[in-house]
């Protein structure tokens, strides 16, 4: 196996410009870099090959090219994980400002420290910021299918492949399902976040061994825009395939001519990762602490990890269009790469193969290694797809984060992205081998199956497998017409109509309105509604409380609407009545609770402290004007003993003030709440946003994108001058290291 991977790592790397390697070079490539330029690549030949990878995506990945603002991407939580960009959209419009809170989803959520927020990714949000959540979000689909597949081409720049073996990959990546089957189930950040995969491993592969600072710079971009694409998940797993290879490209075989076979460090190769790592972290600082202080107070649900596939049914799941594992539903699409007859044929086409070694030996040690380090990743992540062994159980004992999300789905779909790179692997392997015959008119060596096959026989095949391998790649791309697709804005005969209906009846009053599903409608959008429901997957819940009865928590909305007719038809039974002037459609589509207190009141501390519930009758209504990350509420003549409430989440950040005075501010189940003075006098409580652990974080990335700017456009190279009495010479990440370390002990 060891030598079969060399012969594919030989013949993927091209000897036409790069000399051979003496085993003797054994000190010089452990310590140093390399510096010698890639094969290069013609004008012509790059200007086909995007032409190729850009004319496939646009015949077969057409669905989100639609701009029509009344057809949204299909999928359940589309607008719900929208909420970041969508709400902000229509702030901006009407306010020409971007709020830090979001009142809008659930109980309000921060926008920017939210799970599930993309605010910090600009190639997520600001489509979406001028565009809005329809026409916005089909245009980052767009742009980040250009980033997978472009993305994808540098990577097999970076692994040596050549025109076909590159374009292949681009092609693979473009469409795995993974990728698209997120973003047809409305999943946009989890889909989109994908995109920044391979620029994550073409800076890895090129951080560890190149001489050049421009990997280092991006692969801290790529893995800054998936920490703020608002989805955790494929950080988790490319973070260990990030391990994986840097393992084996740090830590080489190299044979030696005296000595026989040794293991080596590059040294230098760990110095720049470790440097990169850095850098990420102080930059991502801004995204990374909120989210620590955030995940305190989000409760994601576990889902399907207890369930236990068989090696055969994951194994389906990668190499089929559609599999029947019982209970998946939409999820056997989720891992879906390409037929398994392709990986096949592919397979036995190399096996028959003779390859000569006639690459450098630092081409074939490195492609080599990342042959072995996917092969690790994909048998890691299939492991780990089967579901509840033993191993993960113990696992997720120790790190229950880990406990969320379809795990034969997700992370099957990132074992897929090493698959697909084995395979253009393989792929290049036997195109160049059949170019070669083209060319030289002379069968190579062949390494014959047990059965014999006659060479011109044996050539003819591996043509034809060529071929195949080549057309295999668009059944990848159907994916997009597989999971994907539009609907219209409002699916449901408009009976979201009721948002509007309830906006247009209460034009002032903040409301709040329970639709018992996840929201669809981009009508709570333009209207700046709140949707009760929430996102199911990562719900937010505010401070522990301090003062009331548990019961609090169960207050409903006070308005409701939607699609689901047995939900509408059902609210006369529980006290709502038909909102003035709603439509009717069967049944009127917009209701509201006369006895669900107001956004915002006055209560009795006594009533607040009873297991018995509540009553609008037993609240006092309040003036208040809602500006979003501050909410004014002006009250006089309630009585002694009174707490006001706001029905909003108190987050860490919010602050209040009674008549301009700092006052402390307590927590009713969750909700902001203040203990009134007794006092005849008129009451003006303000509350306030002041998130000081965004702030914090924020100046610490500051810091960290100064580092990188001085990095990446060689700055420091020019910092060598004395600062604060300090010889300073801070040539890379090494020297700007040790600049920050005697500046931190130096008495200035």
């Amino acid at each position: 196996m060891a030598r079969q991977m060399t012969d594919i790592a030989a013949i993927t790397a091209d000897s036409a410009t790069i000399p051979s390697e003496s085993s003797d070079s054994l000190a010089t490539a452990a310590s140093h870099l390399r510096s010698d330029p890639f094969p290069a690549i013609t004008p012509l030949s790059l200007l086909v090959e995007f032409a190729v990878i850009l004319a496939a995506l646009f015949l077969f990945a057409n669905t989100y090219r639609n701009f029509d603002p009344n057809l949204r991407p299909n999928g359940g939580d589309w607008m719900v994980l929208n909420a970041s960009g969508g709400y902000s959209n229509q702030i901006f419009q009407r306010y020409g400002a971007i709020p830090l809170w979001n009142p809008f989803l659930g109980q309000g959520e921060p926008l920017i420290e939210a799970p599930t927020s993309y605010v910090l990714n600009p190639f997520m949000f600001l489509p979406v910021l001028l565009f809005g959540a329809v026409t916005g979000g089909k245009i980052a689909i767009v742009l980040h299918l250009l980033i997978m597949a472009f993305g994808a081409w540098l990577l097999g720049r970076l692994l040596y492949l050549h025109a076909p073996g590159r374009v292949l990959l681009a092609l693979l990546f473009a469409g795995a399902g993974g990728f698209a089957a997120a973003i047809g189930e409305g999943h946009f950040q989890i889909g989109l976040s994908q995109a920044y995969i391979p620029w994550i491993l073409a800076g890895l592969i090129g951080t560890l061994h190149l001489r050049r600072r421009g990997p280092i710079a991006l692969f801290i971009v790529a893995w800054l825009l998936m920490i703020f694409s608002g989805s955790w998940l494929y950080v988790l797993t490319t973070a260990v395939s990030c391990i994986i290879v840097a393992i084996f490209g740090i830590v080489q075989w190299l044979p030696a001519a005296k000595s026989g076979k040794r293991f080596v460090i590059n040294g230098k190769g760990l110095s720049r990762l470790f440097g990169a790592v850095i850098l990420i972290l102080i930059i991502g600082a801004i995204r990374i602490l909120p989210q620590l202080q955030a995940e305190q107070y989000t409760y994601s649900p576990p889902d399907r990890l207890n369930d236990l596939y068989s090696l055969p049914e994951v194994l389906e799941v990668f190499f089929a269009p559609t599999a029947g594992v019982a209970g998946l539903g939409y999820w056997v699409r989720y891992s879906y790469v390409f037929p398994g007859i392709f990986v096949a044929l592919l397979i036995v086409a190399v096996i028959m193969l003779r390859i000569p070694n006639v690459a450098s030996a630092t081409r074939r040690r490195q492609t080599t290694n990342f042959l072995i380090a996917s092969a690790v990743i994909i048998a890691l992540f299939t492991f780990w797809a089967i579901g509840a062994t033993a191993p993960t159980l113990a696992l997720y004992n120790i790190f229950p984060f880990l406990d969320r999300g379809q795990p034969l789905g997700r992370y099957g779909a990132a074992a897929a992205y090493f698959i697909a790179i084995l395979v253009a692997l393989l792929f290049d392997a036997a195109t160049t081998y059949v170019f070669s015959i083209a060319r030289t008119r002379n069968a190579l060596k062949l390494r014959l199956l047990p059965f014999g096959l006659p060479t011109v026989a044996a050539q003819g095949l591996l043509i034809a497998l060529v071929l195949m391998a080549g057309f295999g790649s668009f059944d990848v791309l159907n994916n997009w017409d597989r999971v994907g697709g539009l609907v219209k804005v409002d699916p449901y005969d408009n009976r979201y109509r009721g948002v509007t209906a309830i906006r247009n009846a209460y034009p002032s009053q903040f409301a709040s309105i329970d639709t018992l599903d996840v929201a669809n409608s981009m009508e709570f959008f333009d209207t700046l509604s709140r949707t009760t429901v929430g996102n199911p997957n990562a719900f937010m819940g505010g401070v522990q409380g301090t003062i009331g009865f548990e019961r609090f928590t169960g207050v409903s909305a006070e308005f409701a609407a939607g699609y689901n007719y047995g939900f509408l038809v059902s609210r006369e039974s529980i006290g709502y009545v038909p909102v003035p002037g709603a439509p009717q459609d069967g049944v009127a589509i917009a209701w509201q609770d006369p006895d669900t207190p107001a956004y915002a009141f006055v209560i009795d501390r006594t009533l607040l402290d009873k297991a018995e519930p509540f009553h609008r009758a037993d609240t006092q209504d309040v003036t208040y004007y809602d500006a979003i990350d501050s909410i004014t509420v002006q009250t006089a003549n309630y009585p002694p003993g009174a707490i006001l409430i706001v029905s909003e989440m108190q987050f860490p950040g919010w602050t209040a003030t009674l008549n301009g005075n700092p006052a402390p501010l307590e927590s009713a189940q969750g909700r902001l709440a203040l203990i009134l003075p007794d006092t005849v006098e008129p009451i003006t409580a303000v509350f306030t946003y002041h998130p000081t652990i965004l702030y914090f974080s924020a100046v610490i990335s500051l810091i960290g994108l100064v580092l990188y700017l001085l990095f990446t456009f060689r700055i420091d190279r020019r910092l060598r001058r004395r600062i604060f009495g300090i010889n300073v010479n801070t040539n890379g990440l090494t020297g700007l290291w040790k600049l920050i370390t005697r500046l931190a002990k130096t008495e200035v």
